[in-house]
């Protein structure tokens, strides 16, 4: 049926307001994901700094949110290439991710379309793939520009702890004061992550009392994430001193508090660890040896079926698995079972996966121990 040129009209104008109340709709749909219960929560963010974040939820409620409630923020911009490049960054792809975000940033026209209140966010994902595809330098001077064009960014304490965990990990310890300041100055909670650095420095150092005591500050505060990583970084400076119950301890206490799921395959290799040193110092032979060893495998296989890890992490629970079964290969009371065949799968496993090349320690220890067992 032919429409008259006034219903045409009409029809015309009916669509294009259907198009922007959609658009509308789409812009006031940020997700806030919280960590208590993993509760989502939509609507339209209005604010975001150090403190945290406003949301005008549909209804007409507004509700505040401390930046350590803070699980994970969806934003939500009209533009498809903001998308693509969060996409690729969620999937793990951070070298496209990087490219992607890069050209967001350095494009006028394209960075216009993203809302002011998101800019941060983009800024600091395009640090963080390059931090996480091993780009260092490139992610300390992308997050030095986020510090610079956002100082009061809610990403800024995201950015400087992991400023200070490169500057760690390349042992350029002289770079830490300044970075450790700008953390503290941002209040408690920022001050306990600088606690929480300045013992993993120690730690580095081989200074395992010193960090201790860094640890016990970080531990005592209130964002629990932080207490977490901190009883971790205890539970590794007691293994450092041969003190595996209370490793074991720390570790233990740090799963209570439901920590990041990283974090937790950290806490369940250090607990394997423990296990298999007191096995060690009491000199345990025969099942109670066993025993152990088989209690000491459950943990470290916890972060192969309940935890995604890192490479590091998830490598050296293979390789420490590995080495218990051969253990229990040779003994009596395990006559008949498949642990040496269960070895040398894990210790090819190593070998074979992508994910490990760059580990050159770990296929070292892994190829050593398939020379041994032929």
């Amino acid at each position: 049926m032919k429409l008259s040129p006034r219903r045409a009209w009409s029809a015309y104008w009916i669509a294009i307001a259907t198009l922007v109340c959609a658009f509308q709709a789409r812009a006031e749909a940020d997700k806030v994901t919280l960590v208590k219960n993993k509760e989502v929560i939509s609507g339209r963010i209005t604010k975001d700094d150090r403190d945290g974040l406003e949301i005008d939820m549909r209804g007409g409620a507004k509700r505040t949110v401390n930046s350590s409630e803070i699980a994970d923020v969806e934003w939500d911009v009209s533009d498809e290439n903001f998308h693509d490049a969060v996409g690729a960054f969620r999937s793990g792809a951070y070298v496209r991710a990087a490219s992607s975000l890069e050209s967001l940033i350095k494009d006028k026209e394209s960075l216009d379309r993203v809302r002011p209140l998101a800019r941060p966010y983009l800024y600091y994902l395009y640090a963080e793939s390059k931090y996480r595809s091993g780009k260092a330098a490139d992610a300390m001077a992308a997050y030095q520009d986020l510090i610079t064009k956002f100082p009061n960014s809610r990403y800024v304490p995201a950015a400087l702890s992991n400023m200070c965990a490169s500057a760690i990990q390349s042992r350029n310890f002289d770079k830490l004061p300044a970075l450790l300041k700008l953390l503290a100055d941002g209040g408690p909670e920022q001050k306990q992550l600088a606690d929480y650095y300045e013992g993993e420095a120690a730690l580095a150092q081989n200074k395992p009392a010193d960090a201790l005591r860094k640890y016990a500050n970080a531990a005592v505060g209130g964002v629990q994430k932080v207490k977490a990583m901190a009883l971790v970084g205890q539970a590794r400076a007691y293994a450092a001193t041969n003190e595996p119950a209370k490793s074991r301890e720390a570790a233990q206490a740090a799963l209570a508090l439901n920590p990041p799921e990283g974090m937790a395959a950290l806490a369940h290799t250090l607990i394997g660890d423990a296990i298999v040193a007191d096995a060690d110092a009491k000199k345990l032979t025969g099942s109670q040896l066993q025993d152990a060893l088989l209690d000491a495998v459950l943990e470290y296989m916890r972060v192969q079926t309940q935890y995604p890890a890192d490479a590091q992490t998830e490598g050296d629970a293979l390789l420490k698995s590995g080495e218990c079964f051969m253990r229990l290969a040779k003994l009596p009371t395990r006559s008949g079972s498949d642990d040496r065949e269960r070895a040398l799968a894990l210790f090819n496993r190593i070998g074979s996966e992508r994910k490990f090349a760059t580990n050159q320690d770990l296929l070292n220890k892994a190829a050593k121990h398939l020379e041994e067992m032929k």
